[in-house]
């Protein structure tokens, strides 16, 4: 990923029309940067969960959008997930809900380079405690 594209979400947020060079199949219909699959699959597999989002195109984020009335959906071009590097968990049970509860994903997602983007005390989109962003 460009130094630049890094530099440009970090000051305004927003991201364009970016398109990952890198993206890779995780799963069908999930796609996530080259460096993000292994540690993905290995925290799915050792904490029994699946994927529910990954890679979002600017278009896809468009539309999810537009049929958004919570409030919690980020606008097109300022997704998370159009970098390719954040993963919307799920185990079964209470998906993209806040009573999303794995303790074995908080204990083991820093040692395979991810972190919560959104905690209790973010002002952005509310708690979301499914959503995790690769940052190594």
């Amino acid at each position: 990923m460009s130094i630049w594209v890094l530099i440009l979400f970090a000051i305004t947020g927003y991201l364009g029309r970016y398109i990952p060079s890198d993206l890779v199949e995780l799963a069908p219909g999930k796609m996530v940067r080259e460096k993000v699959k292994e540690p993905v699959l290995v925290l799915m597999e050792k904490c029994d969960l699946y994927v529910i989002s990954a890679y979002r195109s600017y278009d896809y984020q468009k539309k999810l959008y537009a049929k958004s009335t919570s409030g919690k959906v980020a606008r097109p071009g300022y997704s998370e997930h159009q970098l390719g590097i954040a993963i919307d968990f799920g185990d079964g049970q209470c998906d993209l809900e806040e009573c999303f509860y794995n303790q074995c994903l908080i204990d083991n997602a820093e040692k395979y380079g991810f972190k919560l983007s959104y905690d209790k005390n973010n002002k952005k989109y509310g708690y979301e405690p499914w959503h995790y962003k690769y940052i190594k």
